[in-house]
């Protein structure tokens, strides 16, 4: 199908890869070619946090989906005024959507444009595992040296501590819980001390503290990108992961196929 498909991108490396996987859902129920995906970033530094496009290494291995805006005028105007907001669903041969289960009932439908402006936090948005295997092993072989160069042969634990907008930002606060140390001081205790443990934190100070504290690695150290912490964590063996998107996909798209992942409830 010749259809358009637009991203309005919201939030950090997380959030936007739940909305590419949210894409590329609906390409696959509507047989729409992934080059027809365009990502709609004007709108990532007018949140609170803000944030830039940060799922371009990920986003090109789906056959190169541009930074670009829809040649559609009322898809653009749609995703600056946030159309799909108050629509949430098909009208005529335009889909204006924002939650996973009007995105799901576009199945088989006849829509030539869509505007995809949402979390889609849902496991049936999720990519299916031939999609996550080959990406994870796409990631694997691009950052193989680097994973090489910080990692030794031994098993490793990333642990993933949020903090960032939870502490600094009211209105997150008011939202989403910080996770206290005690909570990977008791995760940690599930584990055997032969591991590394790598530390991943977007505070610098709690970072290096902590990982003081539990003998591990403070990765802030290493003075890498965003995509390359990603792809470190990714790399680990296990997971104690945060209440954050971040860790969450790190996890999910993880390397090792025996991995354990510990979340807080």
């Amino acid at each position: 199908m010749n259809s358009s498909i637009v991203i309005r991108l919201a939030g950090g490396l997380g959030n936007q890869l739940f909305q590419l996987a949210a894409a590329i859902k609906v390409a696959d129920l509507l047989n729409i070619d992934y080059s027809n995906i365009s990502v709609d970033d004007r709108f990532l530094a007018d949140y609170e946090a803000k944030h830039k496009y940060e799922i371009d290494f990920i986003a090109s291995y789906f056959s190169g989906i541009p930074i670009s805006y829809s040649n559609s005028n009322f898809l653009s105007i749609a995703s600056q005024y946030r159309f799909a907001k108050f629509f949430d669903r098909q009208i005529g041969s335009y889909a204006l959507i924002s939650s996973a289960s009007q995105l799901l009932k576009l199945k088989n439908s006849s829509v030539k444009y869509i505007l995809l402006d949402g979390y889609f936090q849902h496991p049936d948005i999720l990519f299916n595992e031939p999609q996550r295997v080959a990406l994870r092993d796409s990631l694997l072989r691009s950052y193989t040296a680097l994973i090489k160069s910080i990692k030794q042969d031994k098993p490793t634990i990333g642990i993933h501590i949020r903090r960032g907008d939870y502490t600094s930002s009211v209105s997150a606060s008011k939202v989403f819980k910080t996770i206290p140390l005690d909570y990977y001081r008791s995760a940690l205790k599930r584990f055997s001390s032969e591991y590394h443990i790598f530390i991943f934190s977007d505070d610098r100070t709690l970072s290096a503290s902590f990982a003081q504290e539990v003998n591990g690695i403070d990765c802030r150290s290493f003075n890498l990108s965003l995509q390359e912490e990603f792809c470190l964590l990714m790399s680990c063996d296990d997971y104690i992961i945060a209440n954050s998107t971040f860790s969450w996909w790190a996890a999910y798209l993880g390397f090792s196929v025996e991995k354990r992942v510990i979340v807080p409830k």
